[in-house]
């Protein structure tokens, strides 16, 4: 609730792309910084205070409830 989310224009097959940049390198070899790019951000999305306060009670509830099922390690 509380965090930025920033999308990334081909970002649905982030994990796929970035394990053939990873290929690459290390069949090809290769400069990182050059097959290594980021993708332009398509939109972010930022929180909204108001939301984040009014929704305050409710996140604690929850993480007080979740914290009672959840296995302790």
């Amino acid at each position: 609730m509380e965090v930025e989310l920033v999308y990334l224009q081909g970002g649905e097959v982030g994990p796929a792309l970035g394990a053939a940049r990873l290929a690459q390198l290390g069949v090809d070899g290769g400069d990182p910084a050059e097959i290594c790019v980021a993708p332009p951000v398509s939109h972010t999305i930022v929180p909204d205070p108001a939301l984040v306060s009014a929704l305050a009670e409710k996140k604690a509830a929850f993480r007080q409830a979740y914290s009672r099922i959840t296995p302790k390690s």
